[in-house]
C-alpha cells in the first residue's frame, strides 16, 4: 500500500482499493487512464468488491510466485524471488515490498 500510495500531495489511492489494481469488475468505477483511454486505476463500491478485484487481478497469471508466496503464509517483504514480479506490477516503479506499517499518503477517490 506505501509503495502505491505515492507521497503527499501527489498520492492517488482508489476507494477500497489499497494496492491499486486496475480490474474491471466488481462494479469499479475508472478514475485514472494513461491517456489513451486504457484505465489502470479503478474505485470499488465496497470493501468486499475490492478484495474480488485484487484476487482477480493477482489471479491473471502473472503472479505465479507473489500468490504462492502468499498462500505458503510467507509474506513478501524482501523477498528477492518475487522481484521480477513486483516490477511488473508496478509498472517498473519498483521491485520490492517495504518491511514496515504505514498509513496510506493517498487521499481515496470515488
Amino acid at each position: 500500500m506505501q509503495n502505491e500510495a505515492g507521497s503527499p500531495p501527489s498520492g492517488i489511492v482508489g476507494a477500497n482499493n489499497p494496492i491499486n489494481v486496475s480490474q474491471p469488475c466488481c462494479g469499479g468505477v475508472p478514475i485514472q487512464d494513461d491517456g489513451d483511454g486504457v484505465t489502470f486505476l479503478q474505485s470499488y463500491p465496497t470493501v468486499a468488491d475490492g478484495v474480488e478485484a485484487i484476487a482477480q487481478y493477482l489471479n491473471r497469471g502473472n503472479y505465479t510466485t507473489i500468490l504462492a508466496d502468499l498462500k505458503a503464509g510467507v509474506g513478501l517483504m524482501n523477498q528477492s524471488n518475487i522481484a521480477s514480479e513486483i516490477q511488473l506490477y508496478s509498472g517498473g516503479g519498483y521491485s520490492t515490498i517495504p518491511d514496515s506499517w504505514g498509513q496510506s499518503q493517498g487521499q481515496p477517490l470515488s
